[in-house]
């Protein structure tokens, strides 16, 4: 299995590709680190879908291009 990546690793690589990049974190310390790898960063969790549905109906946005789910606790819960 590949090693897990960060969403903050992963944001340069996506911005230089022309991507619009927002990172989700349940944890307001780790908004900073996002931020500064590019993105625009909210704290929200992405396992609550009601949440989810009232974030994305507040930003107008119409459509996405993708969504990438790099959620590094289930990566380190299956370990080696």
């Amino acid at each position: 299995m590949p090693p897990a990546r960060s969403a903050a690793s992963s944001c340069p690589q996506l911005i230089e590709a022309g991507n619009s990049v927002v990172a989700a974190t349940t944890s307001e310390a780790k908004t900073a680190r996002l931020r500064d790898a590019g993105a625009t960063a909210v704290v929200l969790d992405v396992l609550d879908a009601a949440a989810v549905r009232a974030w994305w109906s507040a930003t107008g946005r119409k459509t996405v291009a993708a969504i990438l789910h790099l959620e590094e606790a289930v990566a380190a819960a299956r370990g080696p």
